[in-house]
This record gives C-alpha cells, sequence and structure tokens, in this order.
C-alpha cells in the first residue's frame, strides 16, 4: 500500500510518498525538523498531522513574531525561532 503526505506553501507543493507508513512518517519527521525552530525531539511531534508558520502579536507595542505551530489531537503547540515552545489545549471553549 503506498502511504503519502503532500507540504504545500505560498507557490509550491510536494508530495511525498513511500511504500511503507515507518518510512513516509521517517520523511515527514525529517522535514518537519528543518522547518521548526530549535532542537524538536522526535517526541514532539508524535501525532503531529499538520504544521503551519504563522505570525503572532505580542508585547505591549504588538511586535509581530513568526512562528510555526503543530497540530495534534486536541492541542496545538507554538514554536518560537528562539526555540521556546508553548501548548494550548483546544475544546469547544476555546478561542482563536
Amino acid at each position: 500500500q503506498m502511504h503519502e503526505f503532500e507540504v504545500l506553501s505560498l507557490t509550491d507543493g510536494l508530495i511525498c510518498r513511500a511504500d511503507g507508513r515507518d518510512a513516509l512518517l521517517s520523511h515527514m519527521l525529517h522535514i518537519m525538523k528543518i522547518v521548526l525552530a530549535g532542537a524538536v525531539m522526535d517526541e514532539d511531534l508524535l501525532g503531529v498531522c499538520a504544521v503551519s508558520r504563522a505570525s503572532i502579536r505580542e508585547g505591549a507595542a504588538l511586535q509581530c513574531a513568526e512562528v510555526w505551530c503543530t497540530l495534534q489531537d486536541g492541542e496545538m503547540s507554538i514554536h518560537t525561532t528562539q526555540g521556546s515552545t508553548d501548548t494550548v489545549f483546544l475544546d469547544s471553549q476555546t478561542r482563536c
């Protein structure tokens, strides 16, 4: 059985295919480690189903900061370019 995932950017797309699920996950983990800021451990990426680049406003002056977000079952992790990670637990009451 063929397994695949798709990487999309604003200007391009990439489809990665592998014969086995484990090989495909290995490719996906490698790509995610490259795009996520800081040292990301394999355990941090277990169950990740989506990754997105985003900008957030922070501080009194509402400065924009670039971050990477990972989406997992019931939570979103925000990875800053300084290497820190914050986790937001998602439920029906979560407002973004």
